[in-house]
């Protein structure tokens, strides 16, 4: 017995001790595009990482898979179980308090070393992390800030200082909108494309209107649903453009001289937009698939900083933004990095009975279950984030089947989808993305 508890206290001397005596802290090479930077980990926040000093070479049988470079190294950090994931969440936590950008960007995990704390000699021994976790999305502090700020206008950024996204406006909300950003010191927008037919005086109030007007005093394109310019024109249906018939029988051309009497019924507003060399031209306009794909042409197209908007901010700009952060972030929509993601569904079903009069007030409320778990990828989880209350699942599904190619039912669908993807890597070239170092 007494051979045992030597044996024991021998290992435990030999493998630990060090770790009571000495603290180790941490350092991390993080990566962002072709940008890399090392950042250390204070130790106040390390300390309680565990895990012990070890030859590398011991673990061949232990089925730890590691680099050439650290099977050969004399010394390595072997994290205890369930360490892994701490230190990485320290490691992308301290990426994101060091790096200024204002909007998502995934940040790659290059390597983790390992520090004695009290010696000044020590240069640092490879930790090995079993957890295959390397990447992780990220939102920066000051989007979170934009958001609180204008957070009644549901805004936020896209891609950073490019696109914004936002609910209507109006002459007032663009005001309040172009001051929070200029004192904040971000870029603001050279166009603005409102994704809405309502707006021009009829059904949905006038904010188009007002903001058109605003947008001539200040320089700005604003793109729309009644431009007379197709390059300027903006439009798509809120639900699934792959299956408009489906979502809603009576949807069609929005260039009818009866929707457009709705939707525009002064005659000077009808003339200012051009609306009866439109309706000549024999222009149809129903939000299909290929109305999707020529609206995010031509915001590509259009002076960027760009701001998307529809009435809400929810559906239709939820979409734009979806597909905007898969362009500039392929990772966005990878399914391997979904999160499971709570909705009210509640909420959802009170949101139609209110607004559309489906069902009762009891079924509203007590019809079905409260909540319902969906499995998000990143770019997903933005745009739940600003769909809680009217979250539209054909919305998301739309997309996949936009990016997989699914939806693309026909050639010129196809080579319409490439076309934006080779316009928008050389847009994007033109704006050089920067990473600053606090």
């Amino acid at each position: 017995m007494k051979h045992i508890l030597t044996l024991l206290l021998l290992y435990f001397a030999t493998e630990w001790t060090h770790l009571l005596a000495d603290p180790i802290r941490f350092e991390c090479t993080i990566a962002i595009d072709d940008f890399s930077q090392t950042l250390p980990i204070p130790l106040e926040k390390s300390h309680f990482i565990k895990g012990r000093w070890i030859k590398p070479k011991k673990l061949k049988s232990k089925k730890v898979s590691m680099d050439h470079d650290i099977r050969q190294s004399k010394d390595a950090f072997l994290l205890e179980k369930a360490n892994d994931d701490s230190l990485l969440e320290l490691c992308y936590q301290q990426a994101v308090s060091h790096i200024t950008i204002d909007t998502l960007y995934f940040v790659k995990l290059e390597s983790v070393k390992a520090f004695r704390a009290n010696d000044s000699r020590c240069h640092g021994h490879d930790v090995i992390i079993k957890t295959k976790s390397e990447v992780k999305l990220y939102h920066a502090d000051k989007t979170k800030r934009l958001r609180s700020l204008l957070d009644k206008y549901n805004f936020a950024v896209v891609l950073d200082g490019l696109i914004y996204r936002s609910k209507l406006l109006g002459k007032k909300g663009m005001r309040e909108l172009w001051t929070t950003l200029k004192r904040e010191g971000v870029a603001r927008p050279k166009s603005i494309a409102s994704i809405h037919v309502m707006g021009f005086g009829g059904v949905g109030g006038s904010y188009n209107l007002e903001e058109l007007e605003e947008s001539k005093k200040k320089g700005v394109s604003f793109l729309h649903s009644y431009h007379y310019d197709k390059r300027l024109t903006v439009y798509m249906d809120g639900t699934d453009p792959s299956k408009i018939i489906e979502n809603d029988p009576h949807h069609g051309n929005i260039y009818t001289q009866e929707t457009v009497n709705r939707f525009i019924p002064d005659e000077k507003i009808q003339k200012l937009l051009k609306i009866d060399q439109s309706i000549a031209e024999n222009r149809y306009l129903s939000g299909d698939t290929e109305d999707f794909l020529q609206s995010v042409e031509n915001m590509i197209d259009a002076p960027w900083p760009l701001l998307i908007h529809c009435k809400g901010g929810r559906h239709k700009t939820g979409m734009f933004a979806i597909v905007f952060e898969y362009l500039a972030y392929k990772a966005s929509m990878k399914a391997e990095y979904s999160e499971e993601v709570s909705i009210p569904a509640y909420k959802n079903r009170f949101a139609n009975w209110w607004s559309r009069g489906h069902g009762s007030l009891w079924y509203a409320l007590f019809g079905g279950p409260f909540h319902e778990n969906h499995l998000l990828r990143p770019a997903e989880t933005n745009y739940a984030y600003h769909n809680l209350s009217i979250f539209r699942r054909k919305n998301i599904d739309f997309v996949r089947g936009l990016i997989s190619g699914e939806l693309l039912f026909n050639q010129e669908l196809v080579d319409h989808w490439h076309r934006i993807e080779k316009k928008f890597k050389d847009k994007i070239a033109k704006f050089p993305r920067t990473y600053k170092i606090i």
